[in-house]
């Protein structure tokens, strides 16, 4: 059980106003972790349950606001067409510590993880253990490519000049290079959250959107939106819903 539950509750609520999630998404984050929640012994890692199974995840913000939105608010669940199912293949590209992976798992699915960031991948290993997770990063070429990674919030990248950055070398595949060196005879569904890498993501993935018209769920920004909607179009994927800055895609051919 977490201690000083009342310093956490006031930091949750302050910065819930910060960062725009919905108060309820903190509320019922609050019980879960005065339900079920551990702090483990080396104190950097929680573990709570997610429909009784465990689940990690840092004391930080980056990771909470994910839980509420992902796994709480079930940010990719609410378009029934795009939920996933048994057997289902499916790649989760931005993976950050396992959340929409676990719930894919959970109902069946079969599901590569991608994630770049070293110490966010070693989470999303301990809550996937049946699962491959990989870590590296997804782009337009396959590469080893530098990375910035904020110092201070460890799991997010960025891709524009920060001051407080550190420089990372990473290996970088694209879609298709990933999807032949698994032997994948089809893809139903593609979730995609890289902060702000999208469209790269899916120049890299040419063959897969020709070959196997898989669902996408892309998380966008505004500056890059119009980019994704252009490669979105070369290849068919007219059929789009926009809802909460995520686009819901499917190909019409």
């Amino acid at each position: 059980m977490y201690r000083g539950i009342k310093n956490i509750t006031k930091y949750l609520i302050k910065y819930s106003y910060l960062y725009n999630i919905p108060i309820i998404l903190i509320l019922g984050f609050l019980k879960i972790i005065k339900k079920d929640s551990i702090l483990l012994s080396n104190k950097k890692l929680i573990k709570i349950k997610f429909r009784d199974l465990p689940f990690y995840h840092r004391l930080n913000w980056n990771d909470i606001s994910v839980i509420c939105e992902v796994l709480i608010e079930g940010q990719y669940l609410k378009i029934a067409a795009f939920r996933p199912g048994k057997d289902d293949i499916i790649l989760d590209i931005g993976c950050h510590i396992g959340t929409f992976s676990k719930q894919c798992v959970l109902e069946g699915a079969k599901v590569i993880s991608i994630e770049p960031i070293k110490e966010t991948y070693e989470i999303a290993q301990k809550n996937l253990p049946s699962s491959k997770v990989l870590n590296i990063a997804a782009g337009d070429e396959d590469s080893i490519k530098e990375i910035h990674v904020y110092k201070w919030l460890t799991g997010n990248l960025i891709n524009y000049y920060y001051k407080d950055f550190e420089k990372r070398k990473v290996q970088m595949m694209k879609i298709d290079t990933i999807i032949q060196e698994n032997n994948l005879k089809k893809v139903d569904l593609i979730k995609i959250d890289v902060d702000g890498f999208e469209p790269n993501i899916l120049m890299g993935a040419k063959n897969t959107l020709s070959k196997f018209k898989p669902k996408l769920i892309i998380e966008y920004n505004s500056y890059n939106l119009e980019a994704i909607k252009l490669i979105l179009k070369e290849f068919k994927y007219e059929n789009i819903i926009e809802k909460d800055r995520v686009l819901f895609c499917q190909s019409d051919s």
